[in-house]
Order: structure tokens, then C-alpha cells, then sequence
């Protein structure tokens, strides 16, 4: 999706989860933040090298779990 989509939902939604690949997780904080999901996917895959894996999906997870989803 363009960057025009993600500035122009910024401050307008509430903090949901999308249609991802993974949960949506990504996609719902990179719309709900206003940039673009793969930044957030880098950001847990930085997370995972260098916090640890079970941690890092641990988390994951979790704030999937406690985040609704959008649809």
C-alpha cells in the first residue's frame, strides 16, 4: 500500500490489528503509527536476533492476543 494510505490514518483510528501475514500485528501498528508495516517487521526481526526468539514471539503473541482486530 502507499505511504498516502498510512499518513492519512494517522491519529484517526484506534489501535486494531489488519488483514497481515502474520496477525495483522504489523499492518495495525503501522497504520495505527502512520508508516508502513515492513518497518515493524524489521523491528521484530532486529528484536529476535538480538532479544532472543521465544521473547521476541512471546510478545508477539501476546499483544496479538490483547489488540482487536480491525475486521
Amino acid at each position: 500500500m502507499s505511504r498516502d494510505y498510512y499518513e492519512g490514518q494517522r491519529g484517526s483510528c484506534k489501535l486494531r490489528r489488519g488483514r497481515g501475514l502474520v496477525f495483522g500485528l504489523c499492518e495495525g501498528l503501522g497504520r495505527w503509527i502512520g508508516i508502513a508495516p515492513w518497518i515493524f517487521r524489521v523491528i521484530f526481526i532486529i528484536m529476535m536476533f538480538s532479544w532472543g526468539f521465544f521473547q521476541t514471539v512471546g510478545v508477539y503473541v501476546l499483544a496479538s492476543i490483547l489488540i482487536p482486530s480491525a475486521y
